[in-house]
């Protein structure tokens, strides 16, 4: 059965134009019906950040008031006082949302926390979450090897980590048992690749065209086993272990809703050898948008 006190609401995709199939954006009215399907099923986490154009003030007025809030601080810009600019981050993000506090604050550019004013930015978090603005500090990484160097220099109470079909980095060399040891909550995201997981190959950006072979795996396999992109994708991220969060990002309201469905689903099987190593394919930072 779905445990949805794991499931956290991604709002990267109701940014209109994100991802490399251009999501459509969320209006008020629709991000208010989400919300109160969430209402209704318990789920009462939501993850999103202060570079979300505009997303942050939708979801202060779509009457989230017993929602617990994830954000995240944005790239630190040149010639500023890092505290104080962390701070003004911050609270424009609860003017936007309208939270007393957030549940937890991520670093969004892990990067800057390897530049000479590393130091100072992570103890400006500290200092802010002992002020009460936060519960939880934590940092969004895209790789093992990112948070391992991170981890080896500065203590978090959360990773924001990508684990999906296709990117199964984060299983290997004992990485999530490890992070559990420290007492570190691990949140996944990215459970669907930003969607190109979920969409039939005739609609494929051209971009993926060199691992064709991969995908029409991946198609035949859902085919043969009776089941939708979505539920396998879904079977695999929430049979894992030592995972406190899911984030999951919705194309749509029906979709939002299928993934609430989760426990009706009786086939708990993925696929154990459909995945790549590729960074170019798995890291949608590598992607070519054009």
């Amino acid at each position: 059965m779905l445990n949805k006190r794991r499931l956290v609401l991604g709002t990267s995709n109701f940014v209109p134009g994100y991802g490399i199939k251009k999501s459509k954006g969320y209006n008020l009215k629709e991000i208010s019906k989400m919300m109160k399907i969430l209402n209704k099923h318990k789920i009462s986490f939501i993850d999103t950040a202060y570079s979300y154009y505009g997303v942050e003030k939708k979801i202060g007025q779509s009457g989230i008031s017993n929602f617990k809030v994830f954000t995240k601080i944005p790239e630190l810009l040149n010639n500023v006082t890092i505290k104080s600019w962390m701070k003004k981050c911050i609270m424009r993000s609860k003017l936007r949302t309208k939270v007393n506090f957030f549940e937890g604050i991520f670093f969004h550019n892990p990067q800057d926390l390897f530049t000479a004013n590393g130091n100072i930015l992570y103890n400006s978090l500290v200092e802010l979450k002992k002020e009460g603005f936060t519960r939880k500090i934590g940092v969004s990484v895209y790789s093992p090897k990112e948070l391992k160097k991170i981890l080896n220099k500065y203590s978090f109470d959360m990773v924001q980590i990508p684990i999906n079909i296709f990117d199964r980095r984060f299983l290997q060399n004992n990485y999530l048992n490890l992070l559990k040891k420290k007492k570190i909550e691990i949140h996944v995201r990215s459970i669907f690749l930003q969607g190109i997981l979920l969409i039939d190959s005739y609609s494929m950006p051209g971009y993926f065209l060199t691992w064709k072979n991969l995908f029409n795996r991946w198609s035949k396999w859902n085919e043969r086993n009776k089941l939708t992109k979505l539920q396998t994708c879904l079977n695999f991220i929430l049979n894992l272990k030592n995972i406190d969060k899911v984030v999951i990002g919705v194309g749509n309201i029906s979709q939002l809703e299928e993934i609430l469905k989760y426990n009706q689903y009786k086939k708990k099987i993925f696929p154990k050898k459909i995945f790549s190593t590729n960074q170019k394919l798995i890291d949608p930072r590598q992607w070519k948008k054009n």
